[in-house]
């Protein structure tokens, strides 16, 4: 019997949708590789494990950690600031403001609706190695999935599409709030002080306008469509029951609207006042006209028109709005040298902030243009086009000025015929008039400038993905001009290509403003925007491209879902920093799993536990061995932390500077600043789009190389008590880093598990 005390490995995977105990699994097919392939005496030979299901008590974590409650504080209507910063005890400091932060959200997290286990899988097998006592392996998971995501299945396709479009946003809001606090903090001067204020506010405002007002009057459209569903059935179009029919159809979809408010409003308070004022806007202007004693058909289309015109200065407004921030980010930039130790964070927050606020407004661009086009082809289809429409829109609406209003509907006059065409006052050119001269205008040049961006970003990543459809393996992954290619070629599109990307935002976010004014389309007219859709058709195929990315990859996991990574921790990303709904909050729900698994490992008595993390999971470690090293855990834990393809420096640090600075403070974070850690050695891919070095700074980097090999270093490390150590695995992405195109991350667990 072995004297040996046991070694815990605890699994963490990144992005994706990894099933449960696939990361652990794949861990032990890691260390039964070495033992299959074995060529170097030095490592260790494997068992057979054997695999047992543990439940794990759950515990809110600030309870565990004995943290008091806040002071309490009242949420601000339809506010999306962070309640983070809302709190006077916050912290905006470099070195406490990420653990602050993570404290503000464990303090307001209830857990009482919370399964109290955790179910987890434990393999259990044994180290061999010649002239020493067998090894007992526990391979533990740390699972969390399944508190990030909303929903499984088609359920979780349509809570990706709610949480892009309602709740990515939140990202830039608290990027933007918490680089004006910290410039507040630091006494920044004028002018750089009041224009980060300015764009804070200006960011609220974009993401509040391209969620709320603008999806409630999308839901009204839909209703307003749906009214029209008896017309095509022809037992209730022929009968005097159409209008009931009609009404009953409008209710059923104010019912789902009225739910859909309701689960948003839990995170975005007063967004159910709002949403159901427009509604009840909506219903106003039905009732009004069957009271004027107007057909069936003339009502809906009356609703129709409102909304329509509600539309138009909306998507103006918006457009503009963009384009006054993407000018804004200019003089921030220019005055960033005002603010002293903060110089480099200005512009790195004010991309991200921008950024972020693209994906829920070119969603809500896309969302606006198929509903229009949709709800435009079904009205045709239910209505009479040999009868006549009648504008019920008051007629001092065209006395605004010509940007705000929409091209006026010609004469209340039945068909005429003139020199130069026919002007049909017709319900279906009525409709196809509202399509042409909707907001949805310049929503299309919006949807393509986004596209093309979309396609500069690939272009700046084209190897990576690749190289993550066909990762390489063997020889191929360490063949020098591969690695130094997918090196030099992601150093290029993390750094060049977004700027081109940028340049063609602000170019048709300025031909969506302009296009409207001087390219109007009029009745018989020819002009090139109603004549030709192509800027339309460009726009809607990378719409339709992504949609069914999105869709897809959850199907075909082992195709399409390669593609889905980028997207995936856009999602992970948002919910985790996510501070509503306060009292179910991911990352609180996510690190009280964890601990109860790091106490369950403690009580055990484990000689050290080796923490291998990849992608997100790195993140979601570091962020709790932090806030254990400011808390003063009490436990015995011997960690050595294995990260793969780490966002940490890369895009964290890179893109929420307030909040992960302390990764770049001193050249690279600190294992020191970790509980528990007592060796930090991270791996990556040349190409990883997502996460490479924590260390060395790799954009100033002339060559990429694989290596150095971890039985060079990582053995000599551990003797010396060096902190950390890293290397790249080769060539590739941002996936593949536990299967058997990168046998050095096997060889590398191993040594860690050793003596």
């Amino acid at each position: 019997m072995s004297n040996a005390k046991p070694v815990a490995i605890i699994a963490i995977h990144g992005v994706g949708d990894q099933a449960p105990c696939e990361t652990a699994r794949h861990m032990a097919q890691l260390l039964l590789r070495i033992t299959a392939s074995r060529d170097d005496t030095a490592l260790g030979e494997y068992s057979s494990f054997e695999e047992h299901s543990i439940l794990v008590p759950v515990m809110p974590i600030k309870t565990e950690l004995q943290i008091d409650p806040p002071e309490a504080h009242k949420a601000t209507l339809l506010s999306s600031s962070s309640e983070f910063l809302r709190s006077e005890s916050a912290s905006i400091t470099a070195n406490t403001v990420d653990t602050d932060f993570t404290r503000s959200l464990i303090n307001e997290y209830d857990g009482s609706t919370e399964p109290h286990g955790y179910q987890t899988t434990m393999l259990e097998g044994t180290r061999k190695e010649a002239n020493k006592d067998d090894q007992p392996i526990h391979v533990y998971e740390m699972y969390w999935g399944d508190l990030s995501r909303l929903g499984s299945g088609l359920l979780a396709v349509m809570g990706e599409m709610y949480q892009l479009l309602l709740h990515a946003g939140s990202i830039a809001r608290t990027t933007a709030d918490l680089q004006w606090a910290a410039a507040k903090k630091n006494n920044v001067a004028a002018p750089l002080l009041p224009l980060l204020r300015i764009f804070r506010w200006s960011v609220g405002a974009v993401i509040w306008l391209s969620t709320v007002p603008l999806v409630a009057v999308n839901f009204v459209l839909v209703a307003v469509a749906l009214t029209l569903v008896p017309l095509t059935i022809p037992l209730i179009a022929s009968s005097t029951h159409i209008g009931a029919a009609g009404v009953g159809m409008a209710l059923v979809a104010m019912v789902g609207l009225f739910f859909v408010l309701q689960i948003y409003n839990a995170r975005r308070p007063g967004v159910m006042k709002w949403g159901m004022a427009v509604a009840a806007i909506a219903i106003a202007v039905a009732i009004w006209s069957i009271h004027s004693g107007a057909s069936y058909q003339a009502t809906v289309l009356g609703v129709a028109e409102v909304v329509f015109h509600l539309l138009w200065p909306l998507a103006l407004l918006i457009i503009k709005l963009i384009v006054f921030l993407l000018l804004l980010a200019i003089p921030c930039v220019v005055f960033k040298k005002q603010a002293a130790a903060r110089a480099k964070t200005i512009p790195q927050g004010v991309i991200t902030a921008i950024t972020a606020v693209i994906v829920p407004l070119s969603l809500s661009c896309v969302i606006t243009v198929l509903l229009w086009a949709g709800s435009a082809a079904f009205l045709k289809s239910a209505l009479d086009a040999g009868k006549a429409y009648e504008s019920v829109v008051p007629e001092y609406i065209y006395q605004l000025p010509s940007e705000l209003r929409p091209s006026k509907w010609p004469p209340k006059i039945p068909i005429q015929k003139t020199v130069e065409g026919e002007v049909d006052n017709s319900q279906i050119a009525f409709v196809t008039h509202l399509q042409q001269h909707g907001g949805s205008e310049a929503f299309n040049w919006m949807i393509t400038g986004v596209a093309l961006a979309l396609v500069c970003l690939v272009l700046g990543t084209l190897l990576s993905i690749k190289d993550e459809l066909l990762p390489p393996h063997g020889s191929h992954a360490s063949e020098v001009n591969r690695v130094d290619l997918g090196g030099t070629w992601l150093n290029a599109g993390l750094t060049t290509v977004p700027l081109i990307a940028l340049m063609v935002l602000i170019s048709f976010a300025a031909a969506a403003m302009l296009i409207p004014i001087f390219a109007v389309c009029v009745p018989g007219g020819e002009s090139f925007w109603c004549g030709n859709n192509l800027v339309s058709y460009i726009g809607l195929f990378f719409a339709a491209s992504s949609g069914g990315i999105l869709a897809l990859g959850k199907a075909y996991t082992r195709g399409l879902g390669a593609l889905r990574p980028g997207l995936d921790l856009v999602l992970d990303i948002d919910n985790w920093l996510r501070e509503r709904p306060k009292k179910s909050n991911p990352r609180a729900r996510i690190l009280s799993r964890y601990l109860a698994l790091l106490k369950y490992l403690n009580a055990r008595g484990y000689e050290r536990v080796v923490i291998v993390a990849h992608s997100q999971g790195t993140v979601i470690t570091a962020d709790l061995l932090r806030l254990l090293k400011t808390t003063q855990w009490q436990d015995k834990l011997n960690i050595r932390l294995f990260t793969l393809g780490s966002p940490l420096r890369q895009l964290y640090a890179e893109r929420f500077p307030d909040l992960y600075g302390w990764v770049t403070h001193l050249g690279g974070p600190e294992p020191g600043r970790l509980h528990g850690v007592t060796y930090w050695l991270n791996g990556y891919r040349s190409g990883d789009y997502v996460g490479r070095a924590l260390w060395e700074d790799l954009i100033a980097t002339q060559r990429f190389a694989a290596g150095p090999a971890p039985q060079d270093f990582v053995p000599t490390d551990l003797r010396t008590k060096k902190l950390y150590g890293e290397f790249c695995v080769g060539a590739g992405a941002h996936t593949h880093y536990f299967d058997y195109t990168a046998p050095d991350v096997a060889t590398a667990i191993d040594l860690l598990i050793a003596d």
